[in-house]
């Protein structure tokens, strides 16, 4: 049941840092 959890949270991780990246992208421009 925590291993499912733990999956959850990295996926939402994964997502704030590609969402960070293409902000990060966004403020080179």
């Amino acid at each position: 049941m925590s291993n499912k959890n733990d999956k959850v949270e990295t996926i939402r991780d994964h997502c704030h840092i590609r969402l960070f990246h293409s902000i990060s992208s966004y403020h080179e421009l």
